[in-house]
């Protein structure tokens, strides 16, 4: 998939999107893999405050794995539909479980505007497709799925 982004332009539709974003340089690797392994245990407005840098910190990154790496583990925090979490439910029988996250995240993620999920989008397509579609391929497709009904959905009600 050929990228319609410059790799400048994407950070720029990031940190346009996202307001103030700090230097990717502001927090070490390792500081950004805990943070990313733990960016579900943030509440929500932290978790909109730090998601830009560590977008724009995997962008930046040469990683592939979630061992070297966060930017999978970022794939999977922003599916929204939770495709692997229901495939699990559905072997486990624990969709009760599964049900609390979808609605966990419906209520994390609908705060965000147009123009960000705009640039989780771009983001999506642009950065994890062609860096982690082998590792994440499912989770990849339905993070930009719930990320187009989320735009969809910001552009209907005039949130911008």
């Amino acid at each position: 998939m050929k990228s319609s982004f410059s790799a400048g332009a994407l950070e720029g539709k990031i940190r346009k999107a996202f307001g103030c974003v700090a230097s990717i340089d502001s927090i070490s690797e390792e500081e950004a893999r805990e943070l990313n392994h733990g960016i579900n245990r943030v509440d929500n407005a932290s978790f909109k405050r730090l998601l830009p840098l560590l977008m724009l910190r995997e962008m930046h990154s040469e990683n592939k794995c979630s061992f070297q790496g966060t930017g999978d583990h970022l794939v999977y925090v922003l599916d929204g539909g939770l495709e692997q979490g229901k495939r699990n439910a559905d072997q486990s029988g624990g969709s009760a479980s599964c049900h609390m996250q979808l609605e966990f995240n419906q209520r994390r993620f609908s705060g965000f505007s147009t123009s960000e999920a705009d640039a989780i989008l771009a983001w999506l397509r642009e950065v994890a497709i062609p860096k982690y579609g082998d590792l994440c391929h499912d989770a990849i497709a339905s993070a930009i799925k719930f990320w187009e009904g989320r735009l969809r959905s910001c552009e209907t009600s005039g949130v911008k």
